[in-house]
């Protein structure tokens, strides 16, 4: 139960932060502000689950 739990957390947080962008139209900046993550968090995220836009 305990490996379940730890795969879905990045799937969490990557769908976290596409809802995020989604919401706010892709500004990265407002994405960040939204989760409480700095820019520079939002970018190594971004790049570390493949997302781009």
């Amino acid at each position: 139960m305990l490996s379940a739990e730890l795969k879905s957390a990045p799937e969490d947080e990557r769908g976290r932060l596409l809802r995020a962008q989604t919401a706010t139209n892709w500004n990265k900046s407002k994405a960040a502000s939204k989760l409480q993550w700095s820019r520079m968090t939002l970018y190594r995220k971004m790049a570390r689950y493949k997302i781009v836009q």
